[in-house]
Parts: C-alpha cells; sequence; structure tokens
C-alpha cells in the first residue's frame, strides 16, 4: 500500500467534507450542499462507508484526496500531504 492510499485509509471522508459544507445523515449515506456548484438543496451524497462522494448535479465525485484536490484547487501531491498532516503524518523520503 503506497503512502497515499494509506492517508485515504486512515482519513475519515465525512469529517473532512463537514469542515467544508455541513452534512446531514441520510440512512446509510450523508447529504450536504455542494460547494462545487453553489446549488442550494442538498445535492452532495457522501459515502462514509465506502469512502466517496458524488453530486449528481455538478458530476464531481471521488474520494478524500479528489475531493481536497477540488475544493483547494491543488495538485494531488499537496492534497495528499494536507491529509497527513491532520493526522500527525509526513511522507516518506
Amino acid at each position: 500500500m503506497d503512502f497515499s492510499d494509506q492517508v485515504k485509509s486512515k482519513t475519515d471522508i465525512v469529517e473532512v467534507i463537514g469542515e467544508v459544507t455541513p452534512l446531514r445523515k441520510f440512512g446509510q449515506t450523508y447529504k450536504g450542499v455542494c460547494p462545487f456548484h453553489g446549488g442550494k438543496i442538498e445535492a452532495l451524497n457522501v459515502n462514509s462507508a465506502l469512502q466517496y462522494f458524488k453530486c449528481p448535479s455538478c458530476g464531481k465525485g471521488g474520494d478524500v484526496i479528489q475531493f481536497v484536490m477540488q475544493v483547494d484547487k491543488i495538485p494531488f501531491e499537496e492534497a495528499v500531504t494536507k491529509l497527513a498532516a491532520r493526522k500527525g503524518r509526513t511522507k516518506p523520503e
């Protein structure tokens, strides 16, 4: 398992997305207003068991790393580093 996979497995996507937009439990998933297209309805679906998000309105979706990349407009490596820092980890050389 590479470092980015380790970071994903140790990061709760609901926690990360919940810091950007409020999420409400909806059955086994969570719903919230999508931060990418300025909608007003809870179109964003977050699946904590499978650790992915998807907005059917704008088409954005993916894992926690892709969420951070898109919301912060940063490249992959920077998103991995940012998420790792949340857990007090640094990327090995």
